[in-house]
């Protein structure tokens, strides 16, 4: 195996690459504050339009109705800020409008068994740290369901995972459950 260096176009405003996304026949880069798409003809990454000026972006998640969505943070704090959505045949990222809802920290792509659809659930919202939503848009916050909290505010969730069609939810008091045959979100393991 070989390693080597890539380029970019321009020079990004700090050297901290945060994430990365496909959106289905396109490589992105985040790195600071910018956003680089990969050029397969000048074999190097070339910026695009910045969204948002001052947050830094995780890696892209598969999204419903075939977007790719990135949450976002203010840089040098742990607040969560507002995510960006892209579709392929989109020429660049839009960042999702202001309003309850548009901050998630943690993102996982699922399948509601019910609907039979696939769903994008969102959590860690707007500060509220164990609330969770799903939505199959996520391109408008009006298409976002009501939060469902998960357990108590003083253990906030972590990371998530829909594995068939059951949201696995990390906190920091342990791995909860959130799916169709329960009607609350219930602690399914608790490691202390």
């Amino acid at each position: 195996p070989q390693t080597s260096v890539t380029t970019v176009d321009t020079p990004p405003d700090v050297i901290a690459a945060t994430g990365f996304a496909v959106v289905d026949t396109e490589a992105w880069a985040f790195i600071g504050a910018d956003v680089y798409g990969w050029s397969p003809a000048n074999l190097r990454w070339e910026i695009a339009t910045r969204p948002l000026a001052s947050v830094y972006h995780r890696n892209g998640v598969a999204a419903p109705l075939s977007y790719v969505v990135s949450a976002a943070w203010t840089p040098g704090t742990d607040a969560a800020s507002r995510y960006m959505y892209k579709r392929d045949a989109d020429a660049q990222w839009t960042t999702i409008g202001a309003g309850t809802g548009a901050s998630p920290k943690y993102f996982a792509p699922g399948v509601n068994l019910i609907a039979g659809a696939q769903v994008l659930w969102a959590g860690h919202i707007d500060g509220n740290v164990n609330e969770i939503r799903s939505s199959t848009d996520p391109s408008s916050l009006a298409n976002w369901s009501a939060a469902t909290v998960v357990g108590s505010a003083a253990s906030p969730i972590t990371a998530m995972l829909d594995y068939n069609g059951a949201l696995l939810i990390c906190k920091t008091d342990g791995l909860w459950t959130y799916a169709p045959d329960f009607p609350l979100a219930t602690p399914t393991v608790v490691i202390r």
